[in-house]
């Protein structure tokens, strides 16, 4: 799969391009003719200013100020040497790690494109710090730096907490999911009751699920690790429940009758093995049943527990029995209520 590298154009580090013998050689005296002419050049200027001095020709102030001056082009060597060589391996070194656990061309793409916009960060501020060091050989500067080294602690101390418990975390977690083989691309899945559609895409901080809904969501892989995760492709077949409040003037056989038919009428429901009726609760004027029943469409349970439901309130309305969820109260006149005896 071939996808650029990162904007930043580095020195490769070894094992993230297959080249030959010629491109080695190539690569390596592109290099050494950035490298050496500028080394040269910073030596011999060095060297000269140095002999200037010494025959005379350059006072001492005057000196001072060449030679300050001169620090100038050791800064700007220095940024350039960090940022062709330390932050294109460290980008280098990145991409080719997190690399391994994207799934798509588009997923690569995201990818180079996060990390490029990453190493500006440490690009902007050696910037900083290259002016402010070209600033500090004229002007005393020593109040900004006690206030610009305590703030990077500062932020350096929050970043490391913030890569510790959420992009570590991240990465551990997607290791841990394409290890365990819990979560595939394609599955229905249910997490924590919130999120329920099919995983369309995996990535090493974010799982993409595309809900029944058409919603795309981003659900952090510390989030499917950390909390109960549904996989309801998983299964062949999968139970689906519904409870139902009833007044204790309902016959129970009766009830378990009208629930089960109307499991039997749900198009989608298994008939073997047979749906079932649960007792869940005994309350203060109602009882709690539920209808149990099989699928073997997982990926429809939805729109089949919808079915469900719809059934049983016109098997009950046929049957001329209420349905007392929510509970509420009815006033029955004494013939009704002999009747309902």
């Amino acid at each position: 799969m071939a996808v650029n590298a990162p904007a930043i154009k580095p020195s490769y580090p070894a094992g993230t391009r297959t080249e030959g013998p010629r491109g080695i050689w190539s690569r390596a005296r592109s290099e050494l003719l950035w490298l050496l002419p500028r080394i040269l050049v910073l030596i011999v200027v060095t060297a000269i200013l140095q002999y200037l001095q010494l025959w005379g020709y350059l006072s001492g102030e005057t000196y001072d100020l060449a030679v300050k001056t001169w620090m100038l082009a050791y800064i700007f060597f220095g940024v350039g040497v960090f940022r062709r060589y330390i932050l294109g391996t460290i980008s280098l070194a990145t991409y080719g790690f997190l690399s391994r656990y994207a799934e798509s061309k588009p997923e690569l793409r995201r990818l180079q494109s996060r990390i490029g916009t990453y190493m500006r960060i440490p690009q902007y501020a050696v910037y900083v710090i290259a002016i402010l060091l070209g600033v500090s050989q004229f002007f005393d500067l020593s109040a900004v730096w006690s206030g610009l080294t305590t703030t990077f602690v500062v932020v350096l101390t929050f970043f490391l907490g913030l890569f510790s418990s959420s992009v570590l975390g991240n990465l551990l977690a997607h290791e841990a999911l394409r290890q365990s083989g819990g979560v595939s691309i394609g599955d229905r899945i249910e997490i924590k009751d919130k999120v329920y559609g099919d995983v369309i895409s995996r990535g090493p901080f974010f799982v993409k699920v595309k809900t029944i809904k058409d919603e795309m969501m981003s659900v952090p892989n510390l989030e499917l690790v950390n909390n109960s995760v549904t996989n309801y492709s998983a299964y062949e077949k999968v139970i689906i429940h519904v409870p139902v409040t009833l007044g204790y003037d309902v016959d129970k056989e009766l009830a378990k009758k009208l629930l089960i038919d109307a499991a039997r009428r749900t198009k989608g429901m298994l008939l073997s093995p047979h749906p079932f009726v649960l007792l869940l609760e005994l309350g203060s004027y109602t009882v709690t049943y539920e209808i149990n029943a099989y699928t073997n469409r997982p990926n429809e349970i939805i729109n089949i527990k919808s079915d469900l439901i719809e059934n049983v309130i016109e098997t009950f309305d046929a049957n001329k029995v209420e349905i007392l969820s929510p509970a509420f109260t009815v006033f029955r006149s004494e013939a009704q209520a002999r009747s309902a005896k």
